[in-house]
């Protein structure tokens, strides 16, 4: 029987008497995840192996993780699995020895990421008619890099502006601005990054060269978006453009009376 997680074979295996019940949940207290509730709590360690058993029962992605490498285990890891098409989200946590296991997962690609760790390349997953066990996934601790989006002029906070970390090879590791313009990229793997954000309306702002080492955290790198963003970026609404008829007029009569006067002004110094 593999540590930590059970097939349908190895559910068959753990016997019928209390006694094999006793070794059972036992094992399992030792390797119950702080996330997923007390050592000490026979319900907790009991939804462990109802967990497991569940497990069995449909398409699973198992294995283990590690820290740095494989003699080290790491447990209470939060793991997820995204579909970026549907978009679905599944997660699970490493137990006490290391191995996880996500069960019931739907047929489709997912990526793969670590809460506070990282991997030294992106990992994808086809998850098709059978499970896919044995994975071995070596983690290091991410990197952070936090800041606060603003406008110019005046400072007030960006909320809700999508901000990008992007590396060397093109990798993209994004979040959003909270109410208070402030956003946090967490768990990405070390190397030279460009910082970007972007806002219809508004220049782009960017912050090249951002250096950051495995499990550094990295505040205040800040960015300013200025106004005066090109046509391209404006939005088609119609509604809104029909606002903006009048300062369009404006402004054009305003460039055309600037010309009169600057051609008024060439005639008189000819003269």
């Amino acid at each position: 029987m593999q540590n930590g997680i059970r097939s349908s074979t190895d559910q068959a295996a753990i016997g019928a008497t209390w006694e094999d019940y006793r070794r059972a949940i036992s094992n399992d207290a030792t390797l119950l995840p702080a996330e997923l509730g007390f050592k000490a709590s026979l319900s907790d360690v009991f939804r462990l192996e109802v967990n497991n058993a569940i497990a069995a029962l449909g398409t699973r992605v198992s294995g283990h993780v590690y820290l740095r490498d494989t003699a080290h285990p790491l447990s209470n890891v939060s793991i997820q699995l995204l579909d970026p098409v549907t978009p679905q989200a599944y997660s699970t946590t490493s137990a006490g020895d290391g191995s996880f296991c996500d069960r019931g997962r739907r047929r489709g690609n997912y990526s793969v990421s670590f809460h506070g760790f990282s991997t030294a390349s992106p990992i994808q997953l086809t998850v098709a008619a059978g499970d896919i066990t044995d994975q071995q996934w070596i983690l290091t601790p991410g990197g952070t890099i936090s800041g606060d989006v603003v406008l110019s002029p005046g400072g007030g906070p960006v909320r809700d502006v999508a901000v990008t970390a992007v590396a060397g090879d093109g990798t993209e590791y994004s979040t959003s601005t909270d109410d208070a313009g402030h956003y946090t990229i967490d768990s990405i793997p070390a190397g030279t990054y460009q910082v970007v954000t972007h806002r219809a309306g508004f220049s782009p702002a960017e912050i090249d060269n951002i250096s950051i080492a495995s499990g550094q955290i990295l505040p205040h790198v800040n960015l300013s978006l200025q106004t005066g963003g090109t046509i391209s970026e404006l939005s088609l609404d119609p509604a809104a453009l029909y606002r903006a008829l009048p300062s369009l007029r404006l402004a054009r009569m305003v460039q055309h009376l600037a010309a009169q006067q600057l051609q008024a002004a060439n005639t008189r110094s000819a003269m």
